[in-house]
Order: structure tokens, then sequence, then C-alpha cells
């Protein structure tokens, strides 16, 4: 019975909920079973099709989007209806269906979002997680979350980093949760984190693990499956210290299945560095010394073009995606300031 309603699609597979209580059983929230075999099918025929990708977008008015692209005609872009909390302000991440939300939190820096609401969007079920409660003497100084999953144990976790002062306003402690879904354990305890982390730039999930960049010009990855901070070898594109920000941009990407670092030089060319590894990381951190970046592409920014790049104070964005031909997905804006996705051809040098 699950292999064959696995195979329907999600709002199909939802209206069949109504039709008796055993079939209903199968699309509670904890339900991972029947999420992952719809999962595979999903994937099986994204196989088969070999050119879809596919997308979830949450706009300013807390509405969420899906969308498949199939390097051949961008299909309509689908509202799933999804009564969001009024409250909800960014979208931290998704793995499998299963997208985590955050809310805005009482901290001195602006834009400081606590991961809270988890939503399974086949079911349209929700999970509301505690919130980082403070004391008179406590003062958020700001708050970093991540969302993955880990295949092994079949679990999802959710990270919450927070930095806070106690009564000494010199003094800036720190707070590293682990949440995961489904254990009952709450909100663990890991200690501190160790790494002055970019909260303005997003982090990203790939090889296991919640990656981030600090203010040192580190990448500092967080493994879901050991709970604990490793460093990666630097790209030459990073300085390596306190002021590589202010020589030039850099944001953290997953282009295909690699853990890729997008820089913009200036205001003319933009390089994607690459790491040659693919797989999770190895538990012995030395491991890391053989691992090597390259830069893989290098994308012209000072090109007549009707569209304005999405991001940043000078509207140049960052790459989003790979297709399944090599093309790089950025995001932009169009005249009427609607978000498009423009395609850079890196062998024809054309978008």
């Amino acid at each position: 019975m699950v292999n064959i309603l696995s195979r329907l699609p999600a709002e199909s597979a939802l209206a069949c909920r109504q039709v008796c209580r055993a079939w209903r059983n199968l699309f509670t929230f904890d339900d991972k079973y029947f999420r992952d075999m719809h999962l595979r099918q999903i994937l099986v025929q994204q196989q088969q099709t070999c050119n879809t990708l596919s997308f979830i977008f949450l706009d300013v008015f807390n509405s969420v989007y899906y969308v498949d692209f199939d390097e051949k005609s961008l299909k309509k872009l689908t509202r799933i209806n999804f009564p969001l909390p009024t409250e909800t302000k960014i979208l931290i991440g998704s793995c499998n269906g299963l997208v985590c939300f955050g809310i805005p939190a009482k901290a001195i820096i602006p834009l400081c979002v606590d991961p809270v609401y988890i939503c399974n969007l086949v079911t349209k079920e929700s999970l509301e997680l505690p919130k980082f409660l403070t004391d008179e003497d406590i003062k958020v100084f700001k708050i970093l979350s991540g969302f993955g999953y880990v295949p092994s144990s079949n679990e999802y976790k959710v990270v919450r980093i927070i930095e806070y002062h106690d009564g000494d306003e010199l003094l800036l402690n720190c707070k590293l949760q682990v949440y995961t879904l489904g254990a009952g354990s709450g909100w663990r305890e890991k200690g501190k984190s160790g790494y002055r982390l970019i909260m303005e730039l997003r982090n990203v999930f790939v090889n296991g693990a919640l990656h981030w960049l600090d203010w040192t010009g580190k990448i500092v990855p967080f493994g879901l499956v050991e709970e604990e901070f490793h460093l990666l070898p630097t790209p030459p594109c990073l300085p390596g210290s306190s002021t590589f920000v202010l020589q030039g941009k850099f944001q953290l990407q997953v282009l295909g299945e690699s853990l890729c670092l997008f820089h913009q030089r200036g205001n003319r060319d933009a390089d994607i560095w690459v790491l040659n590894k693919s797989t999770s990381y190895p538990k012995n951190e030395q491991l890391y010394e053989s691992w090597s970046w390259y830069r893989r592409y290098t994308i012209p920014l000072n090109f007549t073009f009707e569209y304005k790049w999405l991001g940043g104070c000078d509207n140049y964005g960052f790459p989003f995606t790979l297709t399944k031909r090599g093309e790089v997905l950025i995001a932009a804006y169009s005249n009427e300031n609607a978000v498009v996705a423009t395609s850079y051809d890196p062998t024809t040098e054309t978008f």
C-alpha cells in the first residue's frame, strides 16, 4: 500500500488521507518510512528525466512556493497552501520535504531568527520547537542556525548557536545547541562553538555538515553525525585575516553535490572555487590536509543584460545551483523587480 501511494504526487497523496483511518496514519508528521519512500520515488522520476531540478521559495508575504526546472522549460510556480505563522521571517533550510523556518529573535543585532518551526510540506503538518528564553540579565547578541539530515541514522537535526552578554557587556558568551527531531530530548547543550561565525552570510548543508565562514577567513563545518566543529583547507582567494570581508564578497554555496565558494572580485569578475571532495567528511581531521580547492568557473559581471544580479549593495548576487548540463543558475532582478533566474554557460561564456 505504501509502495503504491508513494508514487502519487504530493497533492494526490494528501487527498488519500481522507479515505480511511489506516491511510491517514501513513501520513503522520513522524512517519519517516512513507516520507523516505515518497522521496525515493521522486528521485527515481528525476533520474529518468535527467533534467529536473526542484526549488522551494518563501516570499515576503510568508507564502511558500515550489517550482520544477527541467532546463527546457520553467514549469509553473506553484504556491503551497501552507498556513505559516505570521511571525515567520526566513527559510533556514530544507531536507527531504521537511522545511525549517525561523521567527524573529530579540537580539542586539537585527534580523536574528530563532529556528523553531519544522514543516512537512507533504502532510501539511508542522512542529514547533522550544524558543530560546532569556532572563533580564541576558542580552542576546546574535543567533545562527542551520538544518540538516543524517542518512546513516535517518535523523533530522536543527543547530542553534547563541552569542549573548550575561551581565558583563564586554564579555561575549556562547551556547551551542542541537535538536534531533523525534528523539524527545529537546535542545541539547553542546558547549561553545569556539569560532566567530558570520551571521550575515548564510550557511550551507553538504557532505553531512553545516558550513559557515568565520571572521578570520576560515570555512568551519559542523558535522551532524559527531556534532563537532572542524576546519577545512582555506581556498586561495581567502586571505585568512579579519579584514577578508573588505577585500571581496564571499558566499558559500552548494553546486551539484560539492561545496563551493563564490568570490566576487570587484565589479568585473566572479570566481567559483570548488572543493574536490563530495563524500562525507572523515573523522580524522588530519585527512583534510590532502583536500584542495580549484577554480572551476570565472563569470564576467560587466555584461550588458536586462537583469540586475540579486543581493549585495551593488545589486550583484551569486549562483545557487548547477543544471545537469553544467550551466550555472543565477538569481537576478528583472526591471519589474521580480525575481528571475538566468543561466551562464561556461563552455560558450554566454548568459
